[in-house]
């Protein structure tokens, strides 16, 4: 699986591993993160309909993306565009953001364990096949 149409989005700290894959699980957040106008929302709308996710980096399982969203990694940009530039920041400060002056991410998620987190910045959406404009 290529960076470019699968980044891993780890919403929770738990695991669905011998879960039913379908079944509701806490992965899931508030209802009021997926009202209109919230980056999650955008997240979920322009994700692939069918999503790769799965409980560890290797996003083997294929979902519909309302299920995908409950797994800890997530592909989040369509095959052949880019809608999401993803930073991963592997320490604890997960607001070197603000320390280095850039600009505020539109989602932030964090491992409550490692500290861990994951930038996300919505772009103007980018095709990177070669259909693509020059």
């Amino acid at each position: 699986m290529s960076p470019d149409n699968a980044l891993s989005l780890s919403l929770a700290s738990s695991h669905t591993a011998n879960a039913d894959p379908m079944a509701i699980s806490t992965h899931l957040p508030p209802a009021r993160f997926f009202e209109e106008g919230t980056a999650l929302n955008r997240l979920l709308l322009e994700a692939p309909y069918l999503a790769r996710c799965s409980d560890d980096k290797t996003a083997t399982r294929v979902r519909p993306r309302e299920y995908a969203l409950r797994y800890p990694y997530m592909q989040v940009n369509r095959p052949g565009m880019v809608s999401w530039l993803v930073f991963d920041l592997d320490h604890a400060n997960a607001l070197a953001w603000d320390d280095a002056g850039l600009p505020a991410p539109n989602l932030m998620v964090r491992n409550r364990k490692s500290g861990h987190s994951q930038l996300f910045y919505a772009v103007p959406s980018v095709c990177t096949t070669e259909n693509a404009r020059a």
